[in-house]
């Protein structure tokens, strides 16, 4: 088998897993943050509603966790009319993608098979499956931090302003993901 089969079946295999995962996931009442009193998925599920119907408009006080996720979440309830099986299914895409970056990145720091091997590991890793269907902000940290990762490699590469302005962005954005 090739590499770039071997590529193509990791990133499906991981994309199924995490579908298998939401599928089953769903079912259980785990899967409503509105059911989750004193729970960070409630929290996020209120404050991201709260958002949609007030974007501008803030209540004035103090953020006691990261604000960007709840706006990403904000985002994806308005895109989808609040479903929280649509936001899981964003996250997940987003978790492919770190994966695939994560792939990048040990190709380019090493070779092609360290690359795949991280990714095996990484979308085989029960702990980044349930995340990325969960509505948390790990997943939306995790992408963030190998994009930043990702980004720093890049601009060394390419030398331009640009390249750092973009690393410099995904950077602020994790820093606004991440609440401590």
């Amino acid at each position: 088998m090739n590499k770039r089969t071997i590529l193509v079946v990791l990133l499906a295999a991981g994309f199924l897993l995490r579908i298998a995962f939401l599928l089953q996931f769903r079912g259980t009442i785990y899967f409503d943050p509105a059911k989750l009193d004193k729970y960070d998925q409630k929290t996020f599920h209120v404050w991201a509603q709260q958002i949609e119907r007030h974007p501008i408009a803030g209540n004035g006080e103090a953020f006691y966790m990261a604000p960007l996720y709840a706006h990403f979440l904000a985002l994806v309830y308005a895109i989808s009319g609040n479903s929280v099986f649509f936001a899981s299914l964003v996250q997940i895409l987003l978790d492919v993608l770190a994966g695939y970056l994560l792939y990048l990145l040990g190709k380019r720091l090493f070779d092609e098979p360290t690359g795949l091997i991280a990714l095996g590991f990484f979308m085989l890793y029960r702990t980044f499956i349930v995340y990325s269907a969960t509505i948390l902000s790990d997943s939306l940290i995790l992408f963030l931090n190998i994009a930043f990762i990702f980004t720093v490699y890049k601009a060394l590469d390419t030398k331009t302003w640009r390249a750092w302005l973009v690393c410099g962005a995904v950077l602020g954005l994790g820093a606004l993901a991440k609440p401590t």
